[in-house]
């Protein structure tokens, strides 16, 4: 089993330098102590080697400026929302286009003949019904919007974190349209693998978790193990930054 770096040295922890009892690692280069919260909290992250990154993945170091990216991309997740979205906005676009439909039959705009005919109660709609629906199809619309954003981050998306002079952020998105989260990296108690409060088909997802001054959620759509993999590196880089001491991440440079 691959086990984590000390964040002081830079050297790898053996298995013995880690007392699971007290929640601490003693590295035996340098004597440092580091509590394994700091590290992280879930044993399948203690094992991720960091220094080699999956598919997707990257660190960016420039000065003190340290920025962490997983790849949401995933084909599998982009076919099934594709084909759900498919059919939720197939259905919702029907009553949507009878409310446009209504609408332009209120402010007295004609429409084609192969348009349909908007019908409230055997009559034409009135403006309360036009209101009404309109106001009933808001919450379907933006689910189907909230399926096609996934879509989209399922094709193209990423996560990122950027930590910079003890400034934290975390984002989820497509290109420069970002989510993104304030944290402040100083304050960080730990970074290990957090669960969705929502649930899909009856179950949680995990997702990387920042206790910091805040918690901050984010990665519940990347791969298990490029979420993982984000999740080491975050707790091995958060948990130096307060020193401005990464030495492991001389593993990413060529």
């Amino acid at each position: 089993m691959n086990t984590p770096n000390c964040p002081k040295c830079g050297k790898q922890f053996a298995l013995d330098d880690m007392n699971v009892k007290e929640a601490v690692a003693v590295c035996r280069a340098c004597g440092a102590v580091t509590k394994l919260s700091a590290l992280a909290e879930d044993p399948a992250v203690l094992s991720v080697d960091v220094s080699k990154p999956p598919e997707g993945c990257e660190v960016v170091e420039l000065g003190d400026r340290i920025e962490v990216r997983a790849s949401a991309r995933s084909w599998g997740t982009a076919v099934g929302t594709a084909l759900f979205g498919l059919f939720w906005n197939g259905i919702v676009s029907v009553f949507v286009i009878l409310a446009i439909a209504g609408t332009l039959h209120v402010l007295g705009i004609g429409v084609p003949n192969w348009f349909p005919a908007p019908q409230a109660n055997g009559g034409p709609m009135t403006v309360g019904t036009v209101l009404f629906l309109w106001i009933f199809l808001i919450p379907f619309m933006l689910i189907g919007t909230l399926i096609f954003v996934a879509f989209l981050i399922a094709i193209a998306g990423r996560c990122e974190v950027i930590v910079q002079s003890g400034r934290g952020t975390a984002g989820t998105g497509i290109g420069p349209l970002m989510w993104r989260q304030k944290f402040d990296a100083n304050a960080v108690k730990s970074v290990r693998t957090g669960e969705t409060t929502w649930k899909q088909n009856d179950q949680r997802k995990p997702l990387v978790l920042i206790e910091a001054d805040r918690k901050v959620k984010f990665g519940s759509g990347l791969a298990e193990e490029r979420r993982l993999w984000m999740t080491a590196v975050l707790a091995r880089t958060l948990a130096g930054a307060e020193r401005g001491n990464r030495p492991w991440l001389s593993s990413f440079r060529t």
